[in-house]
């Protein structure tokens, strides 16, 4: 009778248990989290009209030199492969790696003092920011590309300058930019009438 007993109060506790853990707190997380946080808990995500276009957390693969690049990825940014090359500061393979980049950006800039976010990739191969730097070396080679004149050019600069996103900033001593937001901004509007936020919306079309 008593192992009965006690036997009954251990499966009421485990249900109660598992109902407040399991099911309600959870519920009250989320539902606080996408009262107070709705963009970030949905994933931070860039919208242009009613299509997604991207995350603020996520980077993306450009090439075009219509766009700013972001930094290195062992993953090409799949979110399914992310990760790191996992090689050691001796490794050979690293350091071809490393020199190849250098090698590509001196061909490109003609500096050898190249932002090192720019010659390593991050751990996730999915980080989505880059120093204002890097951004900045970038100006000349995107606006050649778009055909911008002078006044444009310093127009974009003022841009990221401006919209450099701060975040961390004080820990890490390195004001960064949103490559992904930056390119949607390049194809909305003008430097100065565009801006990707992190609320999810953009107002901007496509324009070259």
């Amino acid at each position: 009778m008593e192992t009965s007993r006690n036997t009954m109060i251990a499966l009421a506790y485990l249900f109660f248990v598992t109902l407040i853990t399991g099911l309600l707190y959870p519920l009250a997380f989320t539902l606080v989290a996408n009262l107070v946080f709705s963009a970030q808990s949905n994933g931070s995500l860039i919208m242009v009209g009613d299509a997604v276009r991207g995350s603020m957390l996520i980077g993306q693969e450009f090439k075009s030199d219509n766009f700013f690049h972001g930094r290195p990825s062992c993953s090409s940014y799949d979110t399914m492969a992310s990760g790191a090359s996992n090689l050691s500061v001796t490794s050979a393979a690293l350091k071809t790696e490393i020199d190849k980049r250098r090698e590509g950006w001196f061909k490109t800039y003609g500096i050898s003092n190249i932002p090192e976010e720019m010659l390593y990739a991050s751990a996730s191969g999915l980080d989505p920011e880059i120093g204002v730097e890097a951004a900045l070396i970038q100006i000349e080679r995107v606006s050649k590309a778009r055909g911008y004149d002078e006044y444009r050019k310093n127009q974009l600069k003022e841009y990221i300058r401006k919209e450099t996103d701060r975040r961390g900033a004080v820990v890490l001593h390195m004001p960064r930019v949103n490559v992904v937001e930056l390119n949607l901004m390049l194809e909305g509007r003008r430097p100065e009438e565009n801006k990707v936020t992190e609320t999810a919306t953009s107002r901007g079309g496509i324009a070259p």
